[in-house]
C-alpha cells in the first residue's frame, strides 16, 4: 500500500473545490492527464454531486483510480462547503446515526447521504476490489470524508482517511469505532492549532480518532484566525515533511496534570491569556476532563441527544451545573473553568461566588459566539 504523503494529501484535498461546477470541473477534466496535484489518482474520474443545505446541487466529490505507485487504488476526494456552516455553528444542534450506528452531527450525515449514490455508483462500476481507498476532506468536506471513509470501511475496503482543517463530527464513542474500524494509523487529521473550523462543534463532539487527537501544526497568529483554516495555508505549513515528522497529539498528552492546571485556574486564572491557542485548547480539555468525570451523568447527555434540536449550550450549562452541586472538589473545577474562559475572552474576575444554570449559559454562550463567528467566517472565506 502506497501511503499518500502530507503533500499529496493536501494538494488533492485543494483540488477537489474545482469540481463544483461545470466550468471549473470541465477544465479540470482538461488538464487531468498531466495534473501533479492528482498524484496519479486521473483514471475513470468521476464526479459526486451532492445537495447543499439549501437544497442546491452541485459538485461535491472528486473520484478516480490511480496509475503508477498508486496502481489499482482509488480516491475519493470531497470538497468544503458554506451551506453547512449556517448548522455547524449554530447553538441548536441535531443529532443522528453514522453508518455503523454511533452519534454525529445531522448535518453532517445529511451531506453525506446526498453524495452517497454517486459514491455507490463509481465503485460499483470499478468492478473488483481495490488495494486501497484514499478518502480526502478539507473543512465541512473533511467532516464528510469522515463518514465516507466510514461507510466504505464497513464495506470491506481498506481505507485510509485524511482530513485537514475538520471539525469534530461525532461523540467519543464514534472517535473509538473510527479507530477500531480503520486502524488509528490509517487516520489523519491535520489541522492548524488556531484553525477555528477544527475546534467545533463544542462537546460532546471529540475529534474523530480517540486514540490519536492528530498533527496539530504551529501558526503564527490568535485564536480564530480564518487564514490558518486556508488549504493554501495548510499546504505552505505542511511542505514537504513526510508522517512521520510531523508533530502528533496523543491522547495522554491530552489530559496530563489537568488537576494541577484547574487548581492554578480557580485561584487566578493561571496562564490563561486572551484569545491565546494554547489557552483555548486547554480550556477545551478542561472542559472535556470535567464532563467526562462526572460518570453518573453521562446518560442525561444521551437523553437530550435526540430531544430534536437541542440546544447544546444549555445542555452544557445543565450539566455543569448538576456537576458543581456534586461536591467541593467538582464544583471548584466548574469555577475553574469559567473563570479560565472569562479571562480568555478579556472578562477577568477575581472570584466566583454562585453557580447558577444562567450564569454557567452566560459564560459559555459568549465562548461558543465567539468560535462560532471565527469558525463562520473562515468557512464562507474559502467554500
Amino acid at each position: 500500500m502506497a501511503e499518500l504523503t502530507p503533500k499529496e494529501a493536501a494538494n488533492l484535498a485543494r483540488k477537489v473545490y474545482d469540481v463544483k461546477t461545470e466550468l471549473t470541473w470541465n477544465a479540470m477534466l482538461n488538464q487531468i492527464a498531466s495534473d501533479p496535484s492528482l498524484a496519479g489518482f486521473n483514471q475513470n474520474p468521476s464526479k459526486g454531486i451532492g445537495k447543499s443545505g439549501w437544497g442546491q446541487t452541485s459538485g461535491f466529490a472528486y473520484m478516480a483510480h490511480g496509475c503508477g505507485t498508486h496502481s489499482g487504488e482509488r480516491l475519493v476526494a470531497i470538497r468544503g462547503t458554506a451551506s453547512l456552516a449556517d448548522g455547524l455553528t449554530d447553538v441548536r444542534c441535531s443529532f443522528t446515526y453514522s453508518p455503523s450506528g454511533y452519534v454525529v452531527h445531522r448535518g453532517f450525515a445529511l451531506a453525506f447521504e446526498s453524495i452517497k449514490p454517486d459514491i455507490d455508483k463509481f465503485f460499483k462500476q470499478a468492478g473488483s476490489q481495490s488495494s486501497q481507498v484514499h478518502v480526502v476532506g478539507h473543512s465541512l468536506g473533511g467532516a464528510i470524508a469522515c463518514l465516507t471513509a466510514e461507510y466504505l470501511s464497513l464495506l470491506g475496503n481498506n481505507v485510509t482517511l485524511y482530513t485537514f482543517g475538520c471539525p469534530r463530527v461525532g461523540n467519543g464513542a464514534y472517535a473509538s469505532a473510527m479507530d477500531k474500524l480503520l486502524g488509528t494509523h490509517n487516520i489523519h487529521r491535520v489541522y492548524h492549532e488556531a484553525d477555528p473550523v477544527s475546534m467545533i462543534p463544542l462537546y460532546p463532539f471529540v475529534p474523530v480518532s480517540n486514540s490519536c487527537l492528530g498533527h496539530k501544526l504551529p501558526w503564527k497568529g490568535i485564536m480564530g484566525s480564518p487564514h490558518a483554516h486556508f488549504m493554501d495555508n495548510y499546504i505552505a505549513t505542511l511542505a514537504d515533511c513526510s508522517w512521520r515528522s510531523l508533530p502528533t497529539v496523543q491522547n495522554h498528552d491530552f489530559f496530563a496534570s489537568m488537576e494541577a492546571w484547574l487548581e492554578q485556574a480557580g485561584k487566578d486564572g493561571g496562564t490563561v491569556k486572551m484569545y491565546s491557542c494554547a489557552s483555548l485548547n486547554q480550556i477545551f480539555k478542561a472542559l472535556k476532563w470535567v464532563l467526562e468525570s462526572m460518570h453518573n451523568l453521562g446518560a442525561a447527555m444521551a437523553q437530550f441527544a435526540f430531544s430534536g434540536g437541542i440546544i447544546l449550550i444549555d445542555v452544557l450549562a445543565y450539566l455543569l451545573y448538576q456537576g458543581s452541586l456534586l461536591g467541593v472538589t467538582i464544583a471548584g473545577y466548574v469555577k475553574a473553568i469559567l473563570k479560565a474562559i472569562l479571562k480568555f475572552l478579556g472578562r477577568a474576575v477575581d472570584s466566583i461566588q454562585n453557580v447558577t444554570v444562567a450564569f454557567i449559559k452566560y459564560v459559555l454562550d459568549m465562548f461558543f459566539r465567539l468560535l462560532a463567528s471565527a469558525a463562520s467566517r473562515a468557512i464562507n472565506l474559502i467554500a
